[in-house]
Parts: C-alpha cells; structure tokens; sequence
C-alpha cells in the first residue's frame, strides 16, 4: 500500500476563523501534498500548485500526515488535472447547512483532498478536521 502525504494548516484571518467556527476544528485547510509543491483551492484562486515553503508561510500552524492510498500516480495525475478549477462556494456552505449543495466542476479545500485519497464518503460533508481525525484512526494501519 502505498501513502499520500496531505498538509493540515491553520491561520487567524477572518476566513479561516468562520471555517474554524462551523466546522468546530482546528484546522481551516488542507492540502496535497506533490513533491515540493502543494495543490488546493482557495476562495479567490480556485485549485493552484504553489510551492510547499509558499503554502505553509500563510499558515502558522501546519502538520503533514500519511494516508493509505491506492495508486499515488494516479491520484495525483486526477489532482494536477483539478488545477484551474474554481473554489466550490456552495459546497463550503453545505458543511455549515448541513444541505448538499455542491457543483462538480468545482472544489473547496477538504472536498479536493477527500477526492483525491479516494475516501467514497459524501466528499461534500468532510472538513478538515474531519479528515485530521481520520488520519488519527488510521495511524497504527499505514505500514
């Protein structure tokens, strides 16, 4: 089994503190990590490949963890693929309605990350923190 590496990253701007705030969490991004480089979505840039060292200067708080994953290449030639798409603004509210509003052509942060590791779970339901607690229960299981 091979694993995927995803970056957890928290901030105080007013964003991420309304993410923090809904999704009761201590993490308000998360990201893929490729190489050296990282791949996720922002409200204002949509999915972008930035540089690790350049993703984890807006986050005070960062931490990587390992997920199983089933084909790594794959998974990330679907990511890389993602690039351009724009931010899921409905999606991101569907965790603080509890409704499922989503668009497929469109990601926020943990719906991207969720996709890619190939979780099959309602992908527009997992925050970040969600997927945090998830790498917790896997640990023992990733060889």
């Amino acid at each position: 089994m091979q694993t995927a590496k995803v970056i957890f990253g928290s901030n105080n701007l007013p964003f991420s503190l309304l993410i923090k705030l809904f999704t009761l969490s201590s993490w308000c991004h998360c990201a893929i990590i490729d190489g050296d480089y990282v791949i996720d979505t922002t409200l204002l840039s949509g999915v972008r490949r930035i540089t690790l060292d350049e993703w984890k200067s807006h986050y005070i708080k960062h931490e990587v963890v390992e997920f199983p994953i089933s084909d790594l290449e794959n998974s990330l030639a679907w990511a890389r693929d993602q690039i351009g798409k724009k931010y899921d603004m409905l999606g991101i509210l569907s965790l603080a309605l509890h409704k499922k509003y989503e668009d497929v052509d469109k990601w926020f942060c943990s719906e991207l990350v969720a996709q890619y590791l190939g979780i099959k779970y309602k992908v527009w339901r997992l925050s970040p923190q969600f997927l945090k607690q998830l790498s917790n229960v896997l640990k023992g299981w990733i060889t």
